[in-house]
C-alpha cells in the first residue's frame, strides 16, 4: 500500500560546542522532509539537484564522480510513489540577506528496498572452499540467489537510505548534518509505518555505498556490511569501477 502524501515536517538542529582557534563557525540548520510527488513542485528543485551533484562530485575518497542525478527529475523518480526526502537548510539569521533563494546544506532519502539479486556473499569465502566467489564474478553462492529463501538472503531488506549528500566545505563536512539527516528520515519512516498500522517490530534498513569512499563512515553508524559486488565505471556517474557493499542495520519501529 502505497504511503499517503504527508505534509513536510521541521527540525531545528544547532551546534553549541564552544567555537576552537581556526574552527567552523557555529552552525544551525533546519531539516525538511518532503514527499518524492512534493519535490516536484518546488521551486528550489534544480538547486536540490545542484547539491546532490556536488556532493557526490567533490568526495575526498579514491573514486571520482561526474553527475549522480542527470535531471531534476530523476531522483523523484528513483524514490518512487512512496519516498521521501529530507533536506537540510542553512538558518537564516536577522542579519541575512532575506532574498527567497535557499541554502540547501545537505540531503538523504529513503525509497523502498530491491534486492538487485545479483551480490556476493560479504565476506567473500576464501579461493579453494566450497562457497568461493570473488568480485570477477565467479559462480558462488551470492546474496540474492534465486535458491535462496528470504529468510536466508542477508541482502533482503525493507527499506533504503539514499543519496546522503552533504555541501562541500570545512563549514559542513563532520559537522554532524549527515548524522542529523539520517535520523529524520528514520523518524519519518517509523511515523509513516506507525500511521499504517504496521505491527512489525522491526525493519531491515539498508544502505548501497560505495565501500572505498565510505564504508567506514556507515560501518561506524552500526550497519553491517551483508553483500558486495564489483561496479563497472559509469555507474551513480563514477569515473573509475569501485567495489559496492550492501550494509544492513535493523531500526525499531515500536
Amino acid at each position: 500500500m502505497p504511503a499517503r502524501s504527508l505534509e513536510p515536517t521541521t527540525h531545528t538542529v544547532a551546534t553549541d560546542s564552544p567555537k576552537q582557534p581556526h574552527s567552523p563557525e557555529p552552525l544551525s540548520f533546519e531539516t525538511k522532509v518532503y514527499s518524492s510527488s512534493e519535490l516536484l513542485t518546488q521551486p528550489w528543485l534544480p538547486a536540490l539537484t545542484r547539491a546532490v551533484n556536488e556532493g557526490f562530485s567533490t568526495n575526498s575518497g579514491p573514486i571520482n564522480f561526474a553527475q549522480r542525478l542527470s535531471s531534476d527529475i530523476q531522483l523523484s523518480e528513483e524514490l518512487g510513489e512512496a519516498g521521501f526526502t529530507a533536506i537540510a537548510f542553512a538558518s537564516r539569521s536577522e542579519h541575512s540577506d532575506q532574498s527567497d533563494e535557499v541554502d540547501i546544506i545537505g540531503t538523504a532519502s529513503v525509497k523502498g528496498w530491491v534486492n538487485d539479486r545479483d551480490w556476493l556473499p560479504y565476506p567473500t569465502p576464501t579461493p579453494g572452499s566450497h562457497e568461493s566467489s570473488g568480485l570477477d564474478g565467479a559462480n558462488g553462492n551470492g546474496c540474492g540467489k534465486a535458491e535462496m529463501t528470504r529468510e536466508q538472503d542477508p541482502c533482503d531488506g525493507d527499506y533504503e537510505i539514499a543519496l546522503v549528500t552533504i555541501k562541500p566545505g570545512a563549514n559542513y563536512r563532520k559537522r554532524g548534518i549527515a548524522e542529523s539527516l539520517i535520523k529524520a528520515c528514520e523518524r519519518e519512516l517509523v511515523r509513516r509505518l506507525t500511521l499504517q498500522g504496521d505491527k512489525r517490530r522491526s525493519i531491515k534498513l539498508m544502505v548501497k555505498i560505495v565501500k572505498e569512499v565510505n564504508g567506514p563512515y556507515w560501518l561506524k553508524k552500526g550497519f553491517t556490511t551483508v553483500g558486495q559486488k564489483w561496479s563497472p565505471k559509469g555507474t551513480w556517474g563514477s569515473f573509475q569501477e569501485f567495489t559496492m557493499w550492501a550494509m544492513m542495520r535493523e531500526l525499531p519501529i515500536e
